[in-house]
């Protein structure tokens, strides 16, 4: 079977097959453990076999990417970091071994150089047990963005593959979508609370699985925007409503919150500079129905928990007795290492110690925010490797020269720099997504959108 060139019929067979797999799962965790070890292996013999000719090792890693929220979910994990070993060892064999010319991406490369010495420094507080599953805690996210960024910088991707990639990504979050709703209990007996809800996200932590849903509606409504459908209208829309559905019945904000966010910053980046078109109107009109679509969503889960998403969201805004909004602790674990960062400002604290630190403030947590875990546990080399980070995808943005490249590449890093400040990189997909930022997509026609 040709993983580029599947007719509908196939597709729709290969969504039945996770939607099947989504409910033995529940029942036989291992059938799940089994399906991503045979994945990864398929797509290790194709590598040595064709040395990434088609160029189809995305594919894979977008599978792998998808399964990660379900395999925890599921307790059928091979490794808990598996997937971020998996898909950074797969992109950089296919980068090595492909016969293309390479281009060696300085500014990521360094990024990550940056971030090593603070295994030295973490040394002098952990021991050797302990460093390693911090070192691998920590910087296995950076270590993976930097050989995702280094394969994908600059090169050429089609809508077509485009599509492919966003297909290969949802197959396996139906199958998580599956097992939440048989998780689910009926609604008549469940029990909602303005916090995150473990009982409708399969029992494994919620901020996690809105974050992998939010990704999929993310991708599926840019791949509609872009005039390319995963499988077709009528099934992307119908598993794009289901996503969303199930992230606002977790509860958790940062994974839907981003995600929309990330979505209408990608279509007002298309807008900038623009004259009053018919084009432009209807893209006014897009923009009105995809808020109605979300309100619709919205008005239909809170009705369901009888008003506790409403009052849920409502704690971002009512601050009550407090000056900050609530966060569930992210705010206080930020502040902590801030403070912490000047403290050991020349050197930071070392990978790993901040979360032992952080006993003097709060709870003995790891960080949630990506940006403060790197200053306070790098120091200045954290800071300087922060600011690439950050400037890469907006250099980025100042080289595009058509619509269809800004909304892609403003959509992704919204989502990704959302993501890594409530999440960190605690999931592969906002890893992964940062390096798919910085491809070229290829076009027909500049004015494809």
């Amino acid at each position: 079977m040709d993983l580029r060139n599947l007719s509908q019929l196939q597709k729709i067979s290969i969504l039945i097959f996770h939607f099947l797999l989504g409910a033995s799962a529940f029942y036989n965790p291992e059938l799940l453990k089994l399906n991503v070890f045979s994945v990864f292996v398929v797509s290790i013999i194709y590598l040595f076999m064709y040395r990434n000719k088609s160029e189809l090792i995305p594919f894979f890693v977008m599978y792998l990417i998808g399964m990660e929220v379900f395999s925890r979910m599921a307790k059928a994990v091979i490794y808990w970091e598996f997937t971020k070993y998996a898909v950074t060892l797969l992109l950089l064999l296919a980068w090595l071994l492909e016969k293309r010319h390479k281009v060696l991406y300085k500014p990521i490369l360094a990024y990550f150089l940056l971030l090593i010495p603070a295994i030295f420094v973490g040394a002098q507080h952990l021991d050797m047990p302990e460093l390693r599953k911090q070192i691998s805690f920590n910087l296995s996210g950076p270590l993976c963005l930097t050989v995702s960024s280094i394969y994908f910088y600059k090169r050429k991707i089609n809508f077509k593959d485009l599509s492919y990639y966003v297909f290969y990504l949802i197959n396996p979050i139906l199958s998580m979508g599956v097992y939440m709703v048989i998780f689910m209990p009926a609604l008549s007996e469940a029990k909602f609370g303005t916090y995150s809800n473990f009982t409708f996200s399969g029992g494994y932590g919620p901020n996690q699985v809105a974050t992998i849903l939010g990704a999929a509606v993310l991708m599926l409504s840019l791949s509609f925007l872009l005039k390319e459908r995963a499988v077709n209208t009528v099934i992307d829309l119908v598993l794009t409503v289901f996503f969303l559905t199930l992230a606002y019945f977790t509860f958790s904000r940062g994974g839907v919150i981003t995600s929309i966010l990330a979505l209408f910053c990608g279509v007002a980046s298309i807008q900038v500079n623009t004259k009053l078109t018919v084009r432009n109107i209807r893209w006014f009109f897009v923009g009105i129905i995809i808020s109605l679509l979300l309100v619709q969503v919205w008005l239909s889960v809170n009705f369901a928990s009888n008003g506790a998403l409403s009052d849920r969201y409502g704690e971002m805004v009512d601050t009550k007795d407090s000056d900050v909004p609530s966060f569930t602790g992210r705010t206080e674990l930020f502040l902590a290492d801030i403070d912490i960062f000047f403290r050991y400002i020349w050197t930071g604290c070392g990978v790993g110690y901040s979360t032992k630190l952080h006993e003097e403030y709060i709870l003995g947590l790891s960080a949630h925010t990506e940006y403060s875990r790197l200053l306070a546990e790098h120091g200045l080399l954290g800071f300087f490797s922060l600011i690439i980070f950050l400037t890469v995808p907006i250099f980025s943005f100042m080289q595009v020269h058509t619509r269809q490249e800004r909304l892609f590449l403003t959509s992704l890093s919204i989502f990704v720099f959302l993501t890594m400040a409530h999440s960190a990189t605690r999931l592969t997909i906002p890893v992964i997504l940062y390096g798919l930022s910085l491809a070229k997509l290829q076009y027909t026609s500049p004015n494809r959108i």
